[in-house]
């Protein structure tokens, strides 16, 4: 019996020291920055034709949805005309059905999903709807950091279900910590490894595109540069192609606002969208019919020679000097609000018949035809 005591004195004794020993029972729960992020197993879509025209049908597989405060689809015409479709959920996947568009109209996707503070999303995903009378198609892509599917191109956002309809493209945010940007295009991926791949692990993390000042890459194999808007202090950006050979049809770069300079010559652009910090851009051999400026207050140097422009609006361009804009297909130009032109080149210019100028502004040079007449604005 004393023996016994003995014993179950010293349990208690014990008992009470490891209660009273915090560091005897830690929680071994993982914080929220160790928890592992979702991804993306599966990003895939189908097409087809109802009563209402042509459907696509938008579906995203994850390994986990813990944490998911949004989920949805980015979709439309190109990449500088996305907007957000909310998805609705079913366990580990979300879902978007997107009916009343156009035949034959081509595109671009991708699906996203954030907790508010930071964004995982998918690679750029491109698809054409049926022709009237025509058969559907699928496809799909796997994984947060890969290639999407670039056969195609373009986007139709316009339409869509009642429950879900598009919104404003949110801003990008950053993905978590320890997770890589995701960069849609092999080729470009390709090219951002050997220029910033600094711990060689196959991946771009957000820290190392914060160190990205200039990107200097031929598109003649690229079809996107998905992916640049996360490399927000980049200050020059050369994206040309060989002559006629350039791939990129679309280029949003709204969101780079230290961006200072850009060329993208020779590619087959039909949509560009710019930042305000643009100082220098150098667009000429493309396929633009438009050309937003109206945030560019700080350009300096236009060159959209060769493109088929049917206006260019100036008025958000105070602080041009120098202006190239021959081999269009507008017939008047209004140059009255460019007090700081320097030069005017208005070369192979066989539509225009009228530029406009302030009484009193002195153009250093002007390079045109005989033919042109030129006005003062009233």
């Amino acid at each position: 019996m004393i023996i016994f005591a003995s014993v179950k004195r010293a349990g208690l004794i014990l008992l009470v020291c490891l209660l009273a020993a915090p560091s005897c029972r830690k929680q071994t729960l993982p914080s929220p920055e160790e928890m592992v992020a979702p991804e993306f197993l599966e990003v895939s879509y189908s097409t087809g034709e109802s009563l209402r025209g042509a459907y696509i049908s938008l579906t995203a597989v994850l390994s986990s949805m813990e944490g998911v405060v949004n989920s949805g689809f980015m979709v439309g015409k190109d990449e500088t005309r996305l907007s957000y479709y909310s998805a609705q959920r079913s366990l580990n996947s979300f879902s978007l059905f997107l009916d009343a568009l156009p035949a034959e109209s081509e595109i671009v996707f991708y699906a996203r999903i954030d907790n508010g503070k930071n964004e995982i999303r998918s690679a750029l995903q491109r698809l054409k709807t049926p022709s009237k009378g025509g058969s559907g198609s699928s496809g799909s892509s796997g994984g947060s950091n890969g290639s999407g599917d670039n056969s195609g191109g373009g986007s139709d956002g316009s339409g869509g279900s009642d429950d879900n309809s598009g919104g404003g493209s949110p801003s990008p945010l950053p993905p978590p910590d320890g997770s890589s940007i995701t960069v849609s295009d092999p080729v470009f991926l390709s090219y951002l490894l050997t220029l910033c791949d600094t711990d060689s692990d196959g991946k771009i993390s957000p820290e190392e595109a914060l160190g990205v000042k200039n990107i200097y890459i031929c598109t003649d194999e690229v079809l996107t540069l998905d992916g640049v808007q996360y490399f927000s202090s980049l200050e020059s950006l050369e994206c040309n192609g060989s002559v006629w050979k350039g791939s990129l049809t679309s280029l949003a770069l709204s969101s780079n606002s230290s961006l200072k300079s850009l060329s993208c010559t020779h590619n087959h652009l039909k949509a560009l969208s710019l930042p305000g910090s643009i100082e220098s851009l150098n667009c000429r051999f493309n396929s633009l019919s438009s050309l937003d400026l109206s945030s560019c207050s700080k350009l300096k140097s236009l060159d959209c020679f060769g493109n088929q422009l049917e206006m260019l609006d100036l008025r958000g361009t105070p602080s041009l000097e120098s202006l190239i804009c021959g081999l269009n297909a507008f017939s008047t130009l209004d140059v009255s609000c460019c007090p700081s032109l320097k030069l005017l080149d208005l070369s192979d210019s066989p539509n225009l018949q009228t530029v406009y100028v302030a009484k009193g502004q002195r153009i250093e040079t002007i390079i045109a035809d005989n033919r042109i007449e030129f006005k003062y604005k009233q």
